[in-house]
């Protein structure tokens, strides 16, 4: 281990340090809940670079946080958005 951490941060919080030699950013990609609905339900509403990026780690990991989830449950519960399923 090198002593060299890398800050996580996530709306200019710290939410973790990794130490250098484990941090890998080119391993996951974590989108953002508009940029998941938009992905999944309507995906010409995202830039070209933007899909791009995503077809690119499509077979690698893209993550999609917890809050995310959680986010897009309350949309369903609003009637802003329509699931396949139930949540």
């Amino acid at each position: 281990m090198s002593g060299t951490l890398v800050e996580v941060r996530y709306a200019n919080a710290r939410i973790a340090a990794v130490p250098a030699d484990e941090w890998d950013a080119a391993e996951v990609i974590l989108i953002d809940t508009h940029i998941w609905v938009w992905w999944v339900w309507d995906a010409t509403r995202l830039r070209e670079n933007q899909r791009q990026a995503i077809a690119n780690h499509e077979n690698d990991e893209i993550g999609v946080s917890v809050m995310s989830c959680w986010e897009v449950a309350k949309l369903a519960q609003y009637g802003q958005i329509e699931l396949p399923g139930s949540v």
